[in-house]
């Protein structure tokens, strides 16, 4: 940090300092130091085109001061001609720079508000194209509900006319029997096979009506369907067909080994759907439920000899009683 050639102290921004323009010798510009007036050292800072010199360099050269130091009664004259003159230059130049700042403000806050009221009516758009949009969620929401309900509505129509269609196909098999591991072997027709099963098992042969066999993945044991005259004859067939066992050698005289040991099954018919029914049940429920059986084109469980009966009209039913 230079130092006063004078005091030897340091020069700083608040005690600034003027240097020699001959020895370079640096002093404070202050009156002690420098030895110059208020109004001389106001007109050096001022005008830069002033020069300073020392006493000593003054005193060697034959040439003027760069400041010129007048008497008493010339100083205010030399005064009146620097430091009015500085002032309105200062004064119009800041006055200048002020109007130029305040037109170059003008023109950016000018474009701001352009741009700013450009963006407002852009977010107002977006903001009616928000509303628009959430008014149609809504619509589309309140429609989508509409179909869920009704979409669920026409599920359990449908799932009910299914269940009466059901009930009526199977109402129509309520005097049918199914009589399975009946063989097809020789020349004898179903009818006969039939009413020789009525013999074995002591029943009216009148009561049979209609016998088919039916097809099969394996056409020679395809099951026998019999129509009896009434739902009486049918539950006297499926009672005695309980209590006798009629294998196929009794009657078959000559048939292979591996079928003559078989026993001929006699079930009341049930339609495509509860014979699938039937099937799930068993194979999803077996290992809950002790007893599971049909009667009268109704599927029925029962855990234990004394528990409650459930019954099974739907894959529905099966899938809530494993979850219980």
């Amino acid at each position: 940090m230079p130092k006063c050639d004078k005091c030897n102290k340091n020069i700083t921004k608040s005690n600034a300092g003027v240097e020699c323009s001959k020895c370079e010798k640096l002093v404070h510009l202050s009156v002690a130091c420098s030895g110059l007036s208020t109004k001389q050292r106001a007109a050096l800072r001022i005008n830069n085109n002033l020069g300073w010199t020392c006493d000593e360099c003054h005193r060697e050269s034959p040439h003027r001061r760069s400041v010129v130091v007048p008497e008493d009664e010339e100083e205010e004259e030399t005064a009146e001609a620097l430091s009015p003159k500085a002032t309105i230059d200062i004064k119009k130049l800041l006055r200048d720079i002020s109007l130029e700042m305040e037109k170059a403000i003008k023109r950016e806050l000018q474009d701001l508000t352009k741009s700013f009221e450009f963006h407002t009516e852009k977010m107002d758009e977006i903001l009616e194209t928000m509303d628009a949009f959430k008014i149609s969620v809504q619509e589309l929401t309140k429609k989508n509900n509409d179909l869920t309900n009704k979409n669920n509505h026409l599920k359990t129509r449908v799932g009910a006319l299914e269940q009466r269609l059901q009930e009526i196909e199977q109402q129509q098999l309520s005097t049918t029997l199914t009589i399975s591991n009946v063989p097809h072997e020789g020349r004898e027709k179903p009818l006969v096979l039939v009413e020789k099963i009525a013999e074995r098992l002591e029943l009216n042969r009148e009561d049979i009506l209609e016998v088919r066999r039916l097809p099969s993945r394996q056409p020679q044991n395809g099951p026998i369907q019999v129509k009896l005259s009434d739902e009486v004859a049918q539950e006297k067939w499926l009672q005695k067909a309980k209590s006798t066992k009629i294998i196929v050698s009794s009657l078959f005289r000559n048939t292979s080994p591996e079928t003559a040991q078989q026993s001929i099954i006699i079930r009341e018919a049930l339609t495509a759907y509860n014979k699938k029914l039937l099937w799930n049940t068993k194979q999803q429920l077996k290992d809950i439920y002790k007893y599971i059986w049909c009667k009268k084109g109704v599927i029925r469980v029962r855990k234990e000899d004394n528990t409650q009966l459930k019954i099974i009209r739907s894959e529905d039913d099966i899938k809530n009683l494993l979850l219980q």
